[in-house]
């Protein structure tokens, strides 16, 4: 009998071993921005348009139906061996995720965990970060989710991925969350071992700006109505409702912002003020680009062309997209009904990952109110910097928490900077 039940051990633990993770949603929810999160890498959550009541994509403020997403999600490139590979975890597609759906490569690695630093929370934690943490892990090495094989994920990067989401809710912190993502090679564990070279690192969002509660269009319309741009000195894209009929409705942006990135004990991000005098040169590192780029939902032509394939994703983060030439249409095209663009924001290149070695990026998902002189419907299609006065309030006030002691952004200690006296930068 003994034997027996050894036997059975012996089977089943490999077998549970191997047993894939299923999929989880989180929500935001210590503020008043409510961003959904899986642990398949996803954000956002594609069927708010037609199950509003059953949770929020990106909703702000959460007490209305003012959603700024349908889906979002991290996408990593990079050259090994002279083959361009890519995973991502999120692309274009109508119904949003689908299991074994091309373009949607990664897998849970770990449930959803929450932690927090209230001493009053149950899931208080003296290694939170935030009033209310959400965690999860994600990987690409996988070719199949639970039986069902994933379209065209034939070359994973063997990239694992941990995502923690940082979230407060006083007045200044309330409308913004920090995404940390921590993005190791760990091709040396699941396969070959193989240096990532010219890495890149972007986020694919498919924002669109609209009540839920109130639209009464479907389809197309509901998502043609948007407005787009990029604000270069605070690395983040944004979209607005530039022409909807929704009424009532409240006029908010929606926003995403690439904040920060470490790299081999540098503090690896084009604000890093390093980065003009040359020290990321000195030590053999470029000075990383940053910038936006966009397509059309369909029927894209020139410029707004989607990517079809791993080769055209990876381009359009390695190379600048003509924002400047198409900022009016950008901004305007939603107005007739145009607007269905897909945003995409990214940075790099990182030179080299190796196996065993992690890069870390910090991405913020924030919204704000326009201006009460820029409601109503006559304030829908503006956007100058008066209209987008609490959008970069917002951003800079996220770059604030995020910074902490850092206070000229280099990423070092500097004389004067350590304000707790614990001997370490403290973000």
């Amino acid at each position: 009998m003994k034997k027996l039940i050894l036997l059975l051990i012996l089977l089943v633990v490999p077998f549970s071993a191997q047993a894939q993770v299923p999929f989880e949603r989180a929500e935001t929810d210590a503020g008043i921005i409510g961003l959904s999160i899986t642990n398949f890498g996803t954000l956002g959550k594609p069927d708010v348009r037609n199950n509003p009541e059953s949770g929020s994509s990106m909703r702000f403020p959460k007490s209305t139906g003012t959603e700024h997403l349908f889906e979002a999600g991290i996408w990593i490139g990079a050259d090994v061996g002279g083959q361009i590979r890519l995973s991502s975890s999120s692309v274009t597609n109508p119904s949003g995720y689908a299991r074994g759906a091309r373009g949607f490569e990664f897998t849970s690695e770990t449930i959803i965990t929450r932690r927090s630093t209230d001493p009053n929370n149950e899931f208080f934690s003296v290694s939170a970060i935030s009033e209310k943490d959400i965690l999860t892990a994600f990987t690409d090495r996988r070719r199949s989710v639970n039986g069902t094989e994933i379209q065209g994920h034939d070359n994973p990067l063997y990239t694992d991925v941990k995502l923690e989401s940082y979230n407060w809710g006083f007045p200044f912190t309330e409308n913004f969350t920090i995404l940390k993502y921590d993005i190791t090679n760990n091709s040396d564990l699941h396969a070959l071992p193989e240096t990532w070279d010219s890495v890149y690192v972007g986020m694919y969002a498919d924002l669109v700006v609209r009540n839920v509660n109130s639209a009464t269009e479907t389809g197309g319309a509901f998502f043609n109505k948007n407005g787009v741009g990029f604000m270069d000195s605070l690395n983040t894209m944004y979209a607005f409702d530039a022409g909807s009929p929704d009424d009532p409705s409240i006029n908010t942006y929606g926003a995403v912002s690439i904040i920060g990135a470490e790299y081999r004990n540098s503090f690896f991000h084009p604000d890093n003020p390093d980065t003009l005098d040359g020290k990321f040169t000195e030590t053999g590192f470029n000075v990383p680009d940053l910038g936006p780029s966009y397509w059309l939902f369909s029927a894209g032509a020139g410029a707004f062309t989607a990517p079809a394939n791993d080769n055209d994703r990876y381009d359009r983060m390695a190379q600048q997209f003509p924002y400047k030439d198409n900022e009016q249409n950008l901004r305007e095209d939603g107005q007739s009904g145009n607007g269905n663009y897909i945003s995409f924001i990214s940075m790099g290149p990182f030179p080299q990952v190796e196996p065993g070695e992690t890069i870390t990026v910090y991405f913020v998902f924030s919204a704000a109110l326009k201006p009460d002189q820029f409601q109503g419907q006559p304030g829908k299609s503006v956007d100058n910097e008066d209209s987008r006065v609490n959008m970069v309030s917002t951003i800079n006030s996220a770059n604030s928490v995020f910074r902490g002691e850092d206070k000229n952004k280099n990423g070092v200690l500097d004389p004067g900077e350590d304000t707790d006296g614990n001997g370490e930068l403290t973000r």
